[in-house]
């Protein structure tokens, strides 16, 4: 198993269905549920990833957890910010996501499997954070596009973490 995919997958269902379940989809919930998923992820990958993973893919690991740790703190700091600050927030998040997973999908190209999961992670996040910069949407909508994304990242992360190794 791979466990900080495994990690990941954890911290993205727990956030996704805590929006799923929510009553209000307003922007303050929102900005509550992105500063606390980003957090976790921040912290619990980054230990797992030291732990786990290989030195060839720890430092950039800890780039999207110290980016997120950084979000997460506005996040958390500015819940009365509203509806742009959240769009922003997950916006500059799933880029820097994007990005980082396109690199080591990249880096990974030998090895198949890898490289495809960490190129469908990256694609996910492009779309996520491309739907966030260019769609003007409401309270609802962005959170519950949120929580959507969350819940398919972390299915597909579910599965790439006991996919077998290639």
């Amino acid at each position: 198993m791979r466990m900080v995919q495994a990690v990941k997958a954890a911290v993205a269902v727990a956030a996704g269905l805590v929006i799923t379940f929510s009553q209000s989809h307003g922007a303050q919930v929102g900005l509550l549920v992105f500063g606390i998923f980003a957090l976790g992820y921040a912290v619990l990958v980054s230990a797992f990833a030291l732990r786990f993973e290989a030195s060839r893919y720890l430092r950039e690991e800890l780039v999207v957890s110290v980016a997120s740790a950084t979000l997460s703190v506005f996040a958390l700091l500015n819940q009365s910010a509203g509806l742009g600050t959240f769009t922003v927030l997950v916006a500059v998040w799933a880029l820097i996501l994007a990005g980082n997973e396109a690199q080591l999908g990249w880096r990974a190209r030998p090895n198949g499997n890898r490289s495809r999961e960490h190129l469908i992670t990256a694609g996910l996040a492009l779309v996520l954070g491309v739907l966030f910069l260019v769609t003007p949407m409401d309270a609802v909508s962005s959170v519950g596009f949120f929580g959507a994304y969350l819940v398919l990242s972390s299915v597909h992360l579910g599965i790439a973490a006991f996919s077998p190794k290639a």
